[in-house]
């Protein structure tokens, strides 16, 4: 894809015309009974985005859809009552390729990720899958990525380097070509008294090496650098990402998460949030996120099954 995709309405418009163009996307829904799921599912399928799929006890979803003034009409309800059988009949589509997106419902994360994981479906690329928050923030013109801030708890190097190359992925399928990948750090040189700055200035020599692909990445890298060439040169430091970063890369989930939430509280930022590195995407919202951050979450999604690199 050649047009570069600057905001979350734009991933929504692209997935709408992808919509137009290829038909909407099977969305398999694992355990639907959850209003904010399908608030999200609904609005999705209104837009021509997605056709869900919902697995889950068919009478908690309707009386769900009729507290929330939700209409089910167009979606596909597999009736199964127990849990963890829906959840697995709805990983069973994607792998079969009767849906091509996966969507965690009223299930807990790391059940639905064990059989993502599961030997039982080929879902498993080989790497690790990481969380991966697409970022609309009012002061920069561009989206940003910030990972992991949902999944993988304390990423040793070796994770940092699936984490870096997920969200790679993700970029280039919304039209970036060679994102540039700052490795977050408290300060911009190595201290040794910080296992950060270690682990990350080797992950920017390996990037000075070429040893991502379709990336430029450096590290240790200070937030105020990674978005403001004033910054870089006021502390004389010369990075071919200062400024103009697209992807932030944390050392902790913890890190990540207040990080992304604090800039949807006070900076206004939206996000949309996929978990990279599996076979198909898969979308997960939370009860907090906004509708239109839940739609946006299905789209991206959608734009990432349809990338050529994935297809490839």
């Amino acid at each position: 894809m050649a047009k570069k995709l600057n905001s979350l309405q734009a991933i929504i418009d692209h997935a709408r015309d992808l919509g137009a163009r290829h038909g909407p996307c099977p969305l398999a829904v694992a355990v639907a009974q959850d209003s904010n799921v399908l608030g999200a599912v609904v609005e999705a399928h209104r837009s021509g985005i997605s056709r869900g799929i919902l697995y889950g006890c068919r009478d908690k979803m309707l009386r769900l859809a009729e507290e929330e003034g939700l209409s089910l009409d167009g979606l596909d309800i597999v009736d199964i009552p127990d849990e963890l059988a829906a959840a697995r009949a709805a990983v069973a589509a994607v792998d079969s390729g009767e849906a091509r997106l996966l969507m965690k419902g009223f299930v807990k994360t790391g059940e639905l990720l064990r059989l993502v994981l599961s030997k039982d479906f080929g879902l498993r690329l080989g790497g690790l899958l990481s969380h991966v928050a697409v970022m609309e923030i009012p002061a920069l013109p561009r989206l940003v990525i910030i990972t992991d801030g949902g999944m993988v708890v304390k990423p040793s190097l070796e994770d940092k380097i699936s984490i870096i190359d997920n969200a790679g992925a993700v970029l280039r399928a919304l039209g970036v070509a060679k994102p540039r990948v700052a490795l977050l750090s408290m300060t911009d040189v190595v201290h040794p008294g910080l296992e950060s700055t270690i682990e990350n200035a080797t992950l920017g020599k390996m990037g000075d090496r070429g040893q991502f692909k379709n990336l430029v990445v450096d590290g240790p890298i200070t937030f105020d650098v990674a978005f403001s060439d004033f910054a870089a040169l006021y502390h004389g430091l010369r990075s071919p990402v200062a400024g103009e970063t697209d992807i932030l890369v944390v050392n902790s989930i913890e890190e990540g998460n207040i990080l992304i939430k604090s800039l949807v509280f006070f900076a206004e930022a939206r996000f949309a949030g996929i978990i990279a590195g599996a076979r198909v995407p898969i979308s997960l919202v939370s009860r907090t996120d906004s509708l239109f951050n839940k739609k946006a979450s299905i789209a991206l999604g959608v734009v990432l099954g349809h990338a050529p690199e994935r297809r490839g």
